[in-house]
């Protein structure tokens, strides 16, 4: 069991969450705080979700007009 604590605190850090393991059952505890810990990193998270998708979607549609001007200048110059 105290490798399963280890974990979970690694992942669920800031020590919000706290682990009891008494006669083999296993009592998970959360901190009011996490709430707020959520408030904050979820939209957090989003927002940087979305930036990369746009960044990726405006680089490939500025890829992809510049192969088209070039195809439109070999054309040009046949």
């Amino acid at each position: 069991m105290r490798n399963v604590d280890c974990e979970i605190q690694t992942f669920l850090s800031m020590g919000f969450v706290h682990v009891e393991s008494l006669e083999g059952v296993m009592r998970l505890s959360v901190s009011k705080d996490m709430l707020f810990y959520i408030a904050i990193t979820l939209p957090l998270m989003v927002a940087t979700i979305l930036g990369w998708w746009l960044w990726e979607y405006m680089s490939k549609r500025r890829k992809r007009a510049g192969m088209e001007e070039d195809d439109e200048e070999k054309v040009k110059n046949m």
